[in-house]
């Protein structure tokens, strides 16, 4: 084989070299690594599935319509991907004549006919896939394989209906096991030049439980941690669940012996251990009106008082009129102007407001107190064919602080994070931890010689690589 990609769903190097993993940590001792940093804006498996940047192919997380609403999208598919005739998906780069792979990689559904096989990945708008349906895969003769195999396509906390911390482990472990032997027994039976398999399983308990990860770091560093009946559970679950993912990039690297690989992630993973109300900063300094919800407000109260949480007034944003919004997943603050968004703010007031929003907000103590400063963004990439959907004001801060629009202060501590004896209450997957900027990047040394001096240490050297070795 010419190229083998392997790819880690959330892989962190600082999580990956502390977990027992005698294969992978080998691999990071005796080959190359960079410390790649992300925005975070951008969707990391689409940089490296387009060797572009979410300013040219819009694969942002959140994506502002720019309709004449301030309305924004958790939204991104493979369809906007291959309706960019500016890219090259990475899949289509090594030449004619060349058999190709994909198995996993998020963003890939519908799987596309290739000389070889193509197993699609969820993400980009499919979080949730029972059995194998037709356009999961190509070509269709490798359907009973998969089904025989009860190969999954994904595992998500959140959809999942997941309720004992060991279940979880099982299913994500085998998971991982089968990911690994149907591509291996796919591989043997249609060798290809270049190859790209995710595995997806570690993000899982990332999200979930990384306040009982950074706990059994802690113990297995001598430090003083929490105990609580379930404690040992997390810490089996780790060994298991880590040692299984090397075990899984051992036998695939083995099968293939590529002449380059590498190992990649789409983003690290860090705790959180705060939540940020961008709206409440601009309430409260007058950039956004709002009004109370007086019924949600006494629903909040009332919760407040039987499970000892803050109480807080429940406040909406007042978009029409607001001069400037932000949103879930989102990083930054947009100003409400009446081009893109039909705001009342005028173009020619645009770069003004974001030098008014960014000093107010680098003024507030929470700002100083937490190391955070906002930045003049959009005007950075005039010309970038999606300029438009940048936000105008970007937020620097620690990846430990998770942008949330749940009623409250303008920061406070995530009442997630914590011990967490049971999964049985918690709704959704991200409770703990969330990405972080820096993803994985390893490699053999001979892919390593093909880095320039000018390439920029981020996810898109990965498609950039690939072109560089079948050129």
């Amino acid at each position: 084989m010419k190229q083998l990609i392997i790819g880690i769903d959330g892989g962190d190097e600082s999580i990956l070299s502390r977990m027992k993993m005698p294969f992978l940590n080998g691999l990071l001792q005796e080959n190359h690594t960079e410390k790649f940093t992300e925005d975070l804006l951008s969707r990391g498996w689409v940089e490296i599935l387009s060797g572009k940047y979410a300013r040219d192919t819009k694969a942002f997380y959140m994506v502002p319509q720019c309709n004449g609403t301030p309305e924004l999208k958790f939204k991104y598919s493979l369809t906007d991907l291959l309706s960019n005739e500016e890219v090259t998906p990475i899949w289509r780069v090594p030449p004619t004549g060349s058999r190709v792979a994909m198995m996993n990689v998020p963003t890939t559904f519908p799987a596309q006919e290739v000389d070889g096989f193509f197993v699609s990945g969820a993400g980009g708008g499919v979080n949730k896939v029972d059995g194998i349906p037709p356009e999961l895969c190509y070509p269709q003769s490798i359907v009973p394989l998969l089904e025989q195999s009860d190969y999954k396509i994904d595992i998500r906390f959140g959809t999942a209906g997941i309720t004992e911390i060991d279940g979880l482990f099982d299913q994500l472990c085998s998971m991982l096991e089968k990911r690994a032997e149907v591509f291996q027994q796919l591989f043997a039976e249609n060798p290809v030049d270049f190859a790209f398999v995710c595995f997806r399983a570690p993000t899982v308990v990332q999200y979930l439980a990384m306040s009982e990860m950074c706990n059994y770091f802690a113990q297995q560093e001598g430090k003083k941690g929490f105990v609580h009946e379930a404690t040992e559970k997390w810490k089996r679950g780790f060994e298991r669940l880590y040692l299984t993912l090397d075990t899984c990039i051992e036998k695939t690297l083995q099968c293939t012996s590529p002449e380059h690989w590498i190992l990649t992630s789409d983003h690290g993973a860090v705790p959180y251990r705060y939540r940020l109300n961008i709206h409440r900063f601009l309430q409260d300094h007058g950039f956004q009106s709002y009004k109370t919800n007086w019924a949600k407000s006494c629903r909040n109260l009332a919760a407040g008082v039987v499970k000892g949480r803050p109480i807080h007034k429940v406040r909406e944003s007042v978009l029409v009129t607001a001069k400037a919004f932000g949103n879930w997943y989102f990083t930054g603050i947009m100003v409400n102007d009446e081009r893109r968004f039909g705001g009342p703010i005028r173009e020619s007031e645009v770069a003004g407001l974001t030098r008014e929003i960014c000093s107010t907000f680098n003024s507030t103590p929470e700002a100083k107190k937490y190391e955070m400063e906002a930045r003049p963004y959009r005007s950075l990439y005039e010309g970038s064919k999606y300029c438009d959907r940048l936000p105008d004001v970007k937020i620097h801060c620690s990846d430990e602080i998770f942008f949330s629009p749940f009623p409250g202060d303008f920061i406070r501590e995530n009442p997630g994070y914590g011990p967490l004896p049971s999964i049985k209450g918690v709704k959704g997957g991200m409770h703990s931890g969330q990405k972080g900027r820096h993803p994985l990047f390893c490699c053999d040394k001979k892919t390593a010689a093909m880095i320039r001096e000018d390439d920029a240490l981020d996810l898109t050297l990965v498609h950039k690589l690939t072109e560089r070795i079948f050129s």
